[in-house]
């Protein structure tokens, strides 16, 4: 039988591959923008053929919407995953179960919290209440993850948005109640003016860090 390498070789060997940056990719169709995305290595773990994206076109799909399918490690990662909040390491990152099989650690996308154990900066003003606002936000929690167009950073770890299972949205719940501010790393843009409209919110209140 055909494996998901096997097959993600072929596909590539039909049609122009190309390297963006660190990623690999694949233009379904030539001249629509329409890209299936890999990350380091050319190779696609999912049969694609023209047209089998349900009919949308356009690189918004892809890296406008969240990336349809990226290839890490293993195995699939897509672009909504549901995992198990296992540990909170601090306001903006968590530990979570499982992904591909193993254990992940998730970093809030376009937010940052105080540091709570830095090596260099130890423990900053306000860090202890965000981490402390975090756990009692996702602790235990089965939450839903949302890519970006970058699915993790320079350490390694997942960039995501976070929602509770009542369809809070944890990374601008954070701004809102100002334990958060605004962090902008392109390209995971989705949300900047939601964050930043929530921030300039919580200055004008009074909340958390603005106080």
């Amino acid at each position: 039988m055909e494996t998901r390498e096997q097959r993600g070789l072929e596909l590539a060997a039909t049609r122009k591959l190309q390297r963006k940056g660190r990623w690999w990719v694949v233009p379904l169709r030539s001249g629509t923008g329409s890209y299936v995305v890999a990350t380091r290595r050319p190779v696609l773990a999912q049969t694609m053929t023209r047209g089998s994206l349900f009919g949308v076109r356009g690189i918004a799909f892809v890296l406008g919407l969240c990336t349809s399918l990226a290839l890490l490690g293993p195995g699939l990662l897509f672009s909504q995953e549901t995992v198990r909040v296992v540990r909170v390491i601090d306001g903006d990152t968590i530990e979570a179960c499982c992904l591909n099989g193993r254990p992940e650690t998730i970093r809030y996308i376009g937010v940052n919290t105080p540091e709570t154990n830095h090596p260099t900066k130890g423990l900053e003003a306000y860090g202890k209440e965000a981490k402390e606002a975090n756990s009692r936000l996702v602790a235990g929690k089965t939450v839903r993850l949302e890519l970006d167009v970058d699915p993790r950073d320079r350490n390694g770890r997942l960039l995501a948005y976070v929602y509770l299972e009542d369809g809070t949205f944890v990374n601008a719940w954070l701004v809102k109640q100002g334990y958060a501010q605004v962090m902008t790393v392109p390209p995971n843009m989705k949300y900047q003016e939601l964050f930043l409209r929530l921030q300039r919110e919580a200055r004008e209140a009074g909340r958390g860090l603005w106080r």
